[in-house]
């Protein structure tokens, strides 16, 4: 007995399901769950979770139910459940064998939802992200883990959960690539090229598939490619004349050897013949198609060469970009390579048509893009002259002699009675130094998230905070922890535009800075950027106002 109790304390305090004494743990005064319900140490919510019961599971009851509590046995020790859980009648029917799970924590291998039951039709009602901890209750059904979200419990899909991201997930076998394949970060649209592997390259899969990809392990670290060019089957000879990694929506492996290949290019794959030349004469997307549906590749700046093919459709110009056939706006392209338009010399500058005033404080760019350099700000009614370019919500001025953008939404043709935000150099009230604080973070947008990083090109969760609150005149701590406890704390329901929004507590391990609507500015996470954030998508834990 003495060996048979420490075994089962081991497997407890790994998190592996223990059935406790015997199958069922039933005795004279066992008790049965009524409901999902965490076990505890002591008899109230402030105390740890130390396993949980599944509906219909028995355990033993140590005397009566007191303060709402009923004291247990569990693990060759005591703990605690809600009276209100408990069936204490005895000889209560159990749903099955009683096994019951210590708490556990594992680490999301990717994004993930979080859903109100176990199965792929619940709700959504929230997200996890990659390489976050996840805390677990041990219950699992039809391929779903339990766990605690914001108080409550939810569930997200187990094949996605880790022991750590060096305790890689079990490889279930291995593929082969049927084309050449990107090996990429995450399944999101944001992802990043790790890089190339050749046709016939052997991978080991984890099982595991998202949105048309396979989870492999690639160089001891999660990565993912497109399923559907998997095959369990020896590749062999020469690579298709384009790769074939286009992400396609087919779910799971390719289980048969492919096709033989026809050596001669297929018409639909070979590229246009390129017919010249064309310069852009400014900054310009590079598109998947010439739709409405198009996805932007990337952008190229001003005065960038660019192969044509001569096909011109819905206003888009067919070209031949890398290795593949995408779009440009047409009528922003010339046969001669133009002038820099940043020169300082008057005549390379754009007409000007008008003038409109700032309605808010504004970010003065260098482009329309979210890679552009901040040449300062200006106070809410300042006058700029505008010259009728509009791109990417931004408007085209020309500002100090340069050619310079802004956001367009906060232009008007009229001078607005009372600015919303104080000049460059004027004491900033403590009523707007939240604005301020907005300001900043939204003029960080679309920059990339670096751990560590508080800026200038790019930021973590808590240096964007720091810095954007360090711009209305307020020193903050560095990480989300000491922030969480150096400010004022207020209610959800009175937040304000610059409050601080605190995420899976009760030690927040995220921060954002609140936007209005109830979204929040922040830097998520690895392979993201500066963004805007729906507070609902993860669980508050408090809410601050510095200052």
């Amino acid at each position: 007995m003495r060996k048979a109790g420490a075994v089962t304390a081991l497997l407890a305090a790994t998190g592996t399901a223990v059935a406790v004494g015997t199958a069922q743990l039933a005795s004279a005064n066992s008790a049965t769950a009524t409901a999902g319900v965490n076990i505890r140490s002591g008899p109230g919510t402030s105390y740890r979770i130390v396993g949980g019961l599944a509906t219909g599971q028995r355990i033993t009851a140590v005397g009566k139910p007191h303060n709402g509590w009923v004291k247990v046995q569990f693990n060759g020790s005591t703990a605690y459940v809600s009276a209100q859980y408990l069936d204490l009648k005895s000889g209560s029917a159990s749903a099955g064998p009683a096994s019951i799970y210590t708490k556990g924590s594992k680490i999301a291998t990717a994004a993930l939802n979080v859903r109100q039951g176990p199965s792929l039709g619940a709700k959504v009602i929230g997200y996890v992200a990659q390489g976050q901890n996840v805390t677990l209750t041990g219950k699992q059904s039809r391929g779903f883990a339990e766990m605690l979200y914001g108080g409550q419990r939810a569930w997200v899909s187990a094949q996605y959960l880790a022991s750590s991201m060096s305790a890689l997930p079990k490889d279930t076998g291995s593929r082969y690539a049927t084309a050449d394949l990107l090996i990429r970060t995450s399944t999101d649209p944001d992802f990043k090229i790790i890089t190339t592997v050749k046709r016939g390259t052997e991978l080991q899969t984890t099982g595991a598939t998202r949105n048309g990809y396979a989870q492999i392990v690639f160089q001891n670290a999660i990565r993912w490619v497109t399923a559907k060019y998997l095959s369990n089957q020896t590749v062999t000879g020469p690579t298709p004349s384009r790769p074939a990694d286009s992400g396609g929506s087919t779910k799971g492996h390719s289980s048969s050897k492919p096709a033989k290949q026809d050596p001669r290019p297929a018409p639909s794959t070979r590229l246009p013949k390129i017919i010249g030349t064309r310069y852009a004469t400014t900054e310009l997307i590079i598109r998947t198609t010439s739709g409405s549906d198009f996805k932007s590749i990337t952008d190229v700046p001003t005065g960038t060469k660019l192969s044509i093919t001569g096909k011109i459709s819905n206003g888009k110009a067919q070209i031949v970009y890398g290795n593949s056939v995408r779009w440009v706006t047409a009528q922003y392209l010339s046969t001669t390579k133009p002038r820099q338009q940043d020169a300082p010399d008057g005549p390379t500058l754009p007409k000007i048509i008008g003038t409109r005033y700032a309605t808010t404080e504004l970010i003065i760019r260098s482009k329309s893009t979210a890679n552009y350099k901040a040449y300062g700000t200006v106070p809410a009614g300042t006058k700029l002259s505008i010259t009728g370019a509009y791109k990417h919500q931004r408007a085209q001025i020309v500002y100090r002699n340069a050619v310079r953008w802004v956001t367009a939404e906060y232009l008007s043709k009229s001078k607005p009675s009372k600015p919303s935000n104080p000049g460059d150099g004027a004491p900033v009230a403590s009523s707007n130094k939240g604005k301020v604080a907005l300001a900043y973070a939204k003029a960080q947008l679309g920059k990339p998230y670096v751990f560590g990083g508080d800026g200038p090109n790019s930021f973590d969760c808590s240096g964007l905070v720091m810095r954007a609150w360090q711009a209305a005149g307020v020193n903050l701590p560095r990480t989300t922890y000491d922030q969480f406890d150096a400010s004022p704390h207020v209610s959800m329901s009175n937040v304000k535009v610059g409050d601080l929004v605190f995420f899976y507590g009760p030690n927040p391990s995220h921060v954002g800075i609140y936007a209005g609507n109830g979204q929040v500015i922040n830097a998520p996470r690895p392979g993201k950027t500066v963004e805007y954030t729906p507070i609902s998508y993860m669980p508050v834990a408090g809410v601050t106002r510095p200052g």
